[in-house]
Protein backbone atom coordinates (compact mmCIF):
# COMPACT_ATOMS: atom_id res chain seq x y z
CA UNK A 1 0.00 0.00 0.00
CA UNK A 2 1.36 3.32 -0.88
CA UNK A 3 1.78 6.72 1.55
CA UNK A 4 -1.22 8.06 -0.49
CA UNK A 5 -3.50 5.34 0.27
CA UNK A 6 -2.87 5.53 3.72
CA UNK A 7 -2.72 8.86 4.22
CA UNK A 8 -5.92 8.68 2.59
CA UNK A 9 -7.21 5.82 4.94
CA UNK A 10 -6.25 7.99 7.71
CA UNK A 11 -8.55 10.80 6.58
CA UNK A 12 -11.35 9.12 5.96
CA UNK A 13 -11.28 7.36 9.55
CA UNK A 14 -9.95 10.89 11.72
CA UNK A 15 -12.55 13.01 9.56
CA UNK A 16 -15.82 11.62 11.12
CA UNK A 17 -13.99 11.68 14.97
CA UNK A 18 -12.96 15.52 14.70
CA UNK A 19 -16.19 16.60 13.24
CA UNK A 20 -18.00 14.62 16.53
CA UNK A 21 -15.50 16.82 18.81
CA UNK A 22 -16.85 19.62 17.59
CA UNK A 23 -20.30 18.54 17.80
CA UNK A 24 -20.21 18.11 21.62
CA UNK A 25 -19.31 14.11 21.34
CA UNK A 26 -16.02 14.10 23.01
CA UNK A 27 -15.23 16.07 25.69
CA UNK A 28 -13.05 19.34 25.43
CA UNK A 29 -10.09 20.47 26.97
CA UNK A 30 -11.32 22.89 29.55
CA UNK A 31 -15.38 22.08 29.25
CA UNK A 32 -17.77 24.14 27.52
CA UNK A 33 -20.20 27.26 28.01
CA UNK A 34 -23.15 26.38 29.51
CA UNK A 35 -26.98 28.25 29.96
CA UNK A 36 -26.85 29.71 33.41
CA UNK A 37 -29.95 28.10 34.34
CA UNK A 38 -28.36 24.89 34.08
CA UNK A 39 -25.63 25.52 36.81
CA UNK A 40 -25.99 22.77 39.83
CA UNK A 41 -23.83 25.10 41.85
CA UNK A 42 -22.55 28.54 42.61
CA UNK A 43 -19.31 30.25 43.30
CA UNK A 44 -18.13 33.86 43.83
CA UNK A 45 -14.74 34.47 42.61
CA UNK A 46 -13.85 37.61 44.95
CA UNK A 47 -10.45 39.48 45.39
CA UNK A 48 -9.06 36.55 48.10
CA UNK A 49 -10.11 33.51 45.94
CA UNK A 50 -6.88 31.38 44.91
CA UNK A 51 -8.33 28.69 43.83
CA UNK A 52 -12.08 26.97 43.32
CA UNK A 53 -12.90 22.85 42.86
CA UNK A 54 -15.17 21.36 41.05
CA UNK A 55 -16.26 17.91 40.04
CA UNK A 56 -15.95 16.55 36.63
CA UNK A 57 -19.36 16.80 34.17
CA UNK A 58 -20.17 19.75 36.87
CA UNK A 59 -22.04 22.49 35.56
CA UNK A 60 -20.99 25.29 37.77
CA UNK A 61 -22.71 29.15 38.05
CA UNK A 62 -18.79 31.60 38.20
CA UNK A 63 -20.15 35.05 39.79
CA UNK A 64 -17.44 37.60 39.55
CA UNK A 65 -17.24 41.60 40.34
CA UNK A 66 -18.16 42.00 37.15
CA UNK A 67 -20.57 39.68 36.13
CA UNK A 68 -21.15 35.95 36.03
CA UNK A 69 -21.29 32.40 33.48
CA UNK A 70 -22.00 29.16 33.77
CA UNK A 71 -19.68 26.35 32.63
CA UNK A 72 -19.81 22.43 32.15
CA UNK A 73 -17.10 20.51 33.01
CA UNK A 74 -17.26 17.81 30.40
CA UNK A 75 -13.73 17.69 30.27
CA UNK A 76 -11.17 14.46 29.73
CA UNK A 77 -10.77 13.00 33.17
CA UNK A 78 -7.09 12.79 33.13
CA UNK A 79 -7.24 16.99 33.33
CA UNK A 80 -6.78 17.65 37.19
CA UNK A 81 -6.07 22.05 36.93
CA UNK A 82 -5.59 25.05 34.68
CA UNK A 83 -6.42 28.47 34.92
CA UNK A 84 -9.56 29.94 35.53
CA UNK A 85 -9.09 32.42 32.73
CA UNK A 86 -8.92 29.86 30.29
CA UNK A 87 -12.50 29.65 30.53
CA UNK A 88 -13.65 33.08 31.78
CA UNK A 89 -14.90 35.29 29.39
CA UNK A 90 -12.47 38.31 28.60
CA UNK A 91 -14.81 40.80 30.35
CA UNK A 92 -14.98 38.28 33.34
CA UNK A 93 -11.62 37.51 33.78
CA UNK A 94 -10.07 37.45 37.63
CA UNK A 95 -6.65 37.84 38.74
CA UNK A 96 -4.77 34.18 39.31
CA UNK A 97 -7.25 31.39 40.03
CA UNK A 98 -6.73 28.19 39.50
CA UNK A 99 -9.53 25.59 38.91
CA UNK A 100 -9.35 22.30 40.39
CA UNK A 101 -11.02 19.57 38.66
CA UNK A 102 -11.71 16.44 40.86
CA UNK A 103 -13.61 12.59 40.07
CA UNK A 104 -17.45 13.24 40.15
CA UNK A 105 -19.58 9.99 41.03
CA UNK A 106 -20.27 8.58 37.81
CA UNK A 107 -16.17 8.19 37.24
CA UNK A 108 -16.32 4.84 39.41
Amino acid sequence: MSNRHIASLLAAILLPLTATSRAGGLPQPYGVPAPVESAQREIKIGPMTRYVNVERAETVRFVTEKGSFAWNFDIDPNRQEFAFDQIAPAALQAHEVRVFVGRSAHDK
